[in-house]
């Protein structure tokens, strides 16, 4: 649901039309990008993604070139009250990370 210009305003909120979101992922996810992975699940994230346009898009271009994705989005809604926190947890390490010590 897009909201009404004047509550888009007020929360700062910024929506990417379709065809700038194409463009973008089109310009970034294509067969090669997603075969240079060797087969690994592609992690996407998206620090600010809104309404998960651009996330919904990378997930169906990985698809399509015959990868899997998985994916974060992260976003503010001041509307809704924020979880309570989560206990720490030691990050995840990265698959091309280099081994420990090494």
């Amino acid at each position: 649901m897009v909201a009404a210009d004047s509550e888009r305003k007020q929360r700062g909120a910024w929506f990417t039309p379709e065809h700038l979101v194409d463009a973008v992922i089109g310009a970034v996810v294509d067969e090669a990008f997603v075969a240079s992975r060797r087969g690994r699940t592609l992690r996407i994230l998206d620090p600010a993604c809104g309404d998960g346009r651009f996330l919904t898009a990378a997930i169906d271009a990985v698809r399509l070139a015959g990868g899997e994705a998985t994916a974060v989005g992260v976003g503010i809604d001041t509307a809704t009250p924020p979880p309570q926190a989560a206990a720490p947890q030691a990050p995840a390490r990265s698959d091309d990370a280099p081994p420990a010590g090494g």
